[in-house]
């Protein structure tokens, strides 16, 4: 008997693209952005309490003379670990230096749990370093402001285009004290961040096997002189990548061309966003029916099948 598997994908239209921890946000708006920051509490976040409050709206971090920072400490999002995303976030510094870490992960070792390193959408209270990435514990300054640039596979940034003079990317941004949006999208290895509207670094990371397809976000603050800064308004967008998942009749499983087993294929599916499933015409429903439910399992929102099988 045969069936159709266009049959098949309608059972799927209703399942979620993603499950949303209610602690850590809310649920996304229709354009598929979502708060992790509710406005009243540091709920779904992790920092050290002497430095990390909320006042005024906002997430605040604050170092005094009789409470400094031993190294950079940083609060931590507990929500999960974005691949490709757009994040932005409404800041206003003090005094010092911060940034909005991204693609990031816990420092190994002994230590207390909240330091940091990876990709780095860098600001301060002075204007020499607002909008370059920088690579915490992770290779140094990786783009400079107006600059678009390429990490080659040794590691080394260079400078391949000057989109925008330094000066001119720095006037679109506030000073201290004032309120500012910095909007950082990671696609792939392709990074931009975007202060007020205006791009202020744009790169490409070729380094493999240092560079980082997904991480931890977290708001810094840094060792040195007191200071103070804040956090509101924080909305994360996460980008679906396709997957298109190729099944002949002895049940071999490919994935954008890559031969893979179905366990690891219910691993690597939540990343995805539309699915389209194409299987041999020989195909049993069986192999059919085992895909279809990782697919279900891993809360897939469309897949689009595309072939006739055979019970």
């Amino acid at each position: 008997m045969k069936r159709v598997l266009f049959l098949l994908a309608m059972c799927l239209l209703t399942c979620q693209l993603q499950t949303i921890n209610p602690s850590v946000a809310h649920a996304a708006d229709s354009d598929g952005w979502e708060s992790i920051f509710d406005g009243k509490t540091l709920k779904g976040w992790d920092g050290n309490p002497k430095h990390w409050s909320v006042k005024d709206g906002a997430i605040t971090g604050i170092t005094t003379k009789e409470t400094p920072t031993k190294g950079n400490t940083f609060i931590i999002w507990k929500g999960g670990e974005p691949g490709d995303f757009e994040l932005k976030v409404t800041y206003r510094i003090f005094a010092g230096n911060s940034g909005i870490q991204y693609r990031s992960f816990k420092l190994p070792g002994k230590n207390d749990g909240w330091r940091i390193g990876g990709y780095q959408a860098d600001f301060e209270s002075g204007t020499r370093y607002n909008g370059i990435c920088y690579g915490e514990r992770f290779r140094g300054i990786l783009s400079h402001r107006g600059k678009k640039s390429v990490i080659d596979a040794k590691g080394k940034s260079k400078a391949v285009e000057t989109f925008a003079e330094d000066a001119a990317v720095g006037k679109a941004i506030k000073p201290k004290g004032e309120w500012n949006t910095y909007h950082i999208t990671a696609k792939g290895f392709h990074f931009v961040q975007k202060i007020n509207g205006v791009k202020t670094t744009e790169f490409n990371d070729d380094h493999e096997g240092v560079r980082r397809d997904k991480g931890l976000i977290a708001l810094q603050l840094h060792a040195g002189p007191a200071m103070k800064v804040q956090f509101k308004d924080i909305m994360l967008k996460r980008i679906k990548k396709s997957a298109r998942i190729n099944l002949n009749q002895d049940g071999a499983i490919q994935l954008n061309g890559q031969a893979i087993t179905l366990k690891d294929l219910e691993k690597q599916l939540p990343a995805f966003g539309n699915i389209t499933l194409k299987a041999d015409t020989k195909t049993p429903y069986k192999y059919v029916a085992a895909v279809m439910n990782v697919s279900k399992e891993a809360n897939v929102k469309t897949v689009n099948l595309v072939a006739t099988i055979k019970e």
